[in-house]
């Protein structure tokens, strides 16, 4: 029988590495997306533009589990941290999700995020704040809109009233030519 040297030194360090491992030390990344209607249209059955689609992250999610696991392995082959291979993954998933979201507006697009686990509370106060700017700037171009659009109706009104005015004063003259 063979003897490993050290046996109790390397099955103690493999006890110490598992604690770490098992009480949340896990190294994690998220992807998502930070739209507040990303959900609705994530999970929205409905009719898309061709290579669009619902479950825009979730079916490149189960096709890619292969490919993802590929990349991780390959990256910490290279030395690459756990952290940064897990985000490396996270970066395909992401890339693959957004050719699919049916969104036009390209907003829903572009709330998607990666973020490593310690970074998660910094993503939902940028989205937050992402989320203000763009309203703010939505009602801006709303309110800017809507002053076009009633010196329009403005412009159009009061052309009409010049035409409605002009036809009066040709009836008029009509009439007054009849008469003499």
């Amino acid at each position: 029988m063979v003897e490993i040297a050290k046996i109790k030194s390397l099955t103690a360090k493999f006890k110490a590495l598992e604690k770490k491992f098992t009480q949340g030390n896990v190294p994690s990344v998220m992807v998502g997306y930070t739209a507040n209607y990303a959900i609705y249209v994530h999970e929205r059955q409905a009719k898309h533009a061709p290579g669009k689609q619902w479950k825009f992250l979730e079916q490149p999610a189960r096709q890619l589990g292969p490919t993802l696991v590929q990349i991780i392995v390959i990256a910490l082959n290279n030395g690459v941290p756990l952290l940064e291979a897990l985000y490396l993954a996270g970066l395909r998933l992401q890339k693959a999700s957004q050719k699919l979201v049916p969104v036009k507006t390209g907003n829903l697009r572009a709330s998607a995020f990666v973020a490593r686990e310690n970074e998660l509370l910094t993503v939902a106060a940028e989205s937050k704040k992402a989320f203000k700017a763009n309203r703010k700037i939505s009602l801006k171009a709303a309110l800017k809109a809507s002053k076009a659009k009633k010196a329009t109706l403005k412009k159009a009104r009061t052309k009409k009233a010049a035409q409605i005015k002009r036809a009066k004063i040709k009836k008029a003259k009509a009439k007054l030519r009849k008469t003499k």
